[in-house]
């Protein structure tokens, strides 16, 4: 009985040599449970010895566990059968139920056997990710059902493997990771690729292409694949290859190949990323488009676009890098679009999340959401993280009863102090509150560059009404020098100054809607002033200046100094 073939990961080419190590861990394992079950019969009915793959999308989950049950097909007969369980998806949970038992009686007849579930988590997810109750309710019966299912399966057939293959043992529905008796003894990980195993990827793949390449280029491919999983690879090298066939040249790669299929090709993980935040990986901005705050960029160019650009020269520099960035101001003044321009001048993923969406009523969830969104950081390294209205995410311990707040911020606390040692995931948090961050996160190595984006001055206004209005028809008569203009715009925020121009306008387009073209004159502008107020009022921006300014400035109290924070 021949036993139905695995659709592998990647077609053509099997990168055993990257993965060696999991096939080799992974056998080892295999063998070893089957061994056990022949030779003895004194075991404890509830040792389950089912084997979890975890690991990125496109990582070789599949290719590890085909080659392991190849091998073990060839040199001990042992029958195993993939099942894809998105096929279930939208399915009656009878027939789902059904339809499982239906295959655990075919594998359990063939034992000694093995069944791979990929996709598990798709079917069986942690209930905390879910926020329809009758979902929740669905997901808790079918998994106790399957459990069940499993358990007396396994108790009775001795010779019996299950292999779950997801993302993340976080995603995957507590009645398979948290109850008794343990459902998988064994998680087998395929970590993120490392230099030394692109390296032997790319030069392996391209050999088996008959092509080769300079060390030069290899090194320059390894740079710029951080974050690729090996499906990345191939899909990357198909691309370069495939401009070299389009130049009708019987050349070699070069760099130029590698250039295109670069700027047409996005990491697996990066889509799904994408698809699951339902944004753009990074802001359209430049730095250009970003009026006054020169000496703002420039801080954020040297301490984290070098970091990024240039981090060949900070590798041989006893330099310690820092880990995070704190943009504290007035809201409506640019924190959250320079950190996206950051993202974007520095060519990094971008990840940005408000603080409030992060917590759940459920104990234990916000801490999830925590760990996940780091662990999709570094599924898409390098990386930028955002943390918009971070004071409402991370207030000072101690001030709330249920705790919730007090385990989020020791959650981030553990997720920043292993960010140093990444190298490649930046944290950024912005806020209109400082004061009420809990103190132990604005410590050296955790978010150590405060940055203060304050109300514009007047040399920034001009810079922004120029931005603003470039792809605008200006009539000769505005001039944003004019004391009028710029009098008033003294008291706006730089979200004002564009509701400004937006205001003026529409009253250009009430006057001239005949017109093809519509130009704004200088009496639009004194129109449209009325029209916006200050979002911030005039009595208050004195005072919020000074607690700013003040912010975490050293104060002498009876000969010690202290903090405000």
């Amino acid at each position: 009985m021949m036993s139905n073939l695995i659709q592998r990961d990647f077609v053509g080419f099997s990168p055993y040599e990257a993965l060696s190590n999991y096939i080799d861990r992974l056998l080892r394992i295999l063998e070893l449970q089957l061994q056990i079950d022949i030779k003895t019969s004194s075991w404890n009915d509830y040792l389950f010895k089912n084997v979890i793959i975890t690991g990125r999308s496109g990582s070789g989950k599949k290719t590890v566990v085909g080659e392991c049950c190849q091998r073990l097909w060839n040199k001990h007969l042992v029958y195993y059968k993939f099942v894809d369980c998105l096929s279930f998806k939208g399915r009656k949970l009878d027939n789902v139920v059904i339809s499982i038992l239906q295959i655990i009686d075919e594998v359990v007849f063939r034992q000694p056997s093995i069944l791979i579930l990929d996709h598990f988590d798709d079917l069986f997810p942690n209930e905390t990710t879910i926020t329809d109750a009758n979902i929740i309710l669905a997901t808790q019966k079918l998994s106790l059902s399957v459990r069940e299912l499993f358990n007396r399966a396994q108790q009775i057939h001795k010779q019996f493997i299950i292999i779950p293959i997801v993302k993340q043992i976080t995603s995957v529905h507590r009645q398979f990771t948290e109850e008794t008796p343990l459902f998988c003894s064994q998680i087998l990980t395929i970590e993120p690729l490392n230099a030394v195993q692109r390296t032997a990827i790319i030069k392996q793949v391209i050999e088996n292409k008959k092509q080769t390449i300079s060390d030069t280029l290899l090194q320059y491919i390894v740079n710029r694949t951080e974050s690729f999983v090996v499906k990345d690879l191939f899909t990357l090298i198909d691309n370069a290859l495939l401009h070299s066939w389009m130049s009708f040249d019987d050349r070699q790669l070069e760099n130029i190949d590698f250039d295109y299929a670069f700027d047409e090709f996005k990491p697996i993980n990066v889509k799904l990323l994408d698809d699951d935040t339902k944004k753009t990986n990074r802001s359209a901005f430049h730095w250009t488009d970003i009026g006054g705050m020169e000496d703002i960029k420039q801080e954020l160019i040297q301490t984290v676009q070098w970091r990024f650009q240039r981090s060949n020269y900070f590798s041989n520099a006893p330099i310690r890098l820092i880990s995070g960035v704190l943009l504290y101001g007035p809201s409506g003044c640019g924190k959250t679009l320079i950190a996206q321009t950051l993202a974007n001048e520095c060519k990094v993923n971008f990840l940005q999340v408000k603080g409030p969406e992060l917590l759940n009523k459920y104990v234990g969830s916000s801490e999830q959401n925590i760990r996940d969104l780091f662990n999709r950081a570094r599924s898409v390294t390098p990386c930028i993280i955002l943390f918009d209205e971070f004071e409402a995410l991370v207030p000072r311990r101690g001030r709330d009863s249920a705790g919730v707040t007090d385990r989020v911020v020791n959650q981030l606390l553990t997720e920043l102090d292993g960010v140093e040692s990444l190298g490649d995931i930046v944290v950024i948090a912005a806020t209109s509150r400082p004061d009420l961050i809990d103190p132990a996160l604005l410590r050296p190595g955790r978010l150590d560059k405060h940055l203060y984006i304050g109300f514009p001055t007047k040399s920034d206004i001009i810079s922004i009404l120029k931005i603003w209005t470039k792809k605008i028809h200006l009539s000769d008569d505005v001039k944003f020098d004019d004391e009028t203009i710029l009098s008033h715009c003294e008291m706006y925020t730089g979200a004002d100054i564009k509701a400004l121009i937006y205001n003026a306008q529409l009253t250009a387009f009430d006057e001239n809607e005949s017109k093809k073209t519509i130009t704004i004159h200088r009496n639009h502008f004194i129109l449209a002033m009325k029209q916006t107020p200050y979002s911030i009022p005039v009595h208050m921006r004195n005072a919020n200046e000074h607690f700013y300014r003040n912010w975490r400035k050293p104060i002498i109290v009876d000969r010690q100094t202290t903090s405000l924070a």
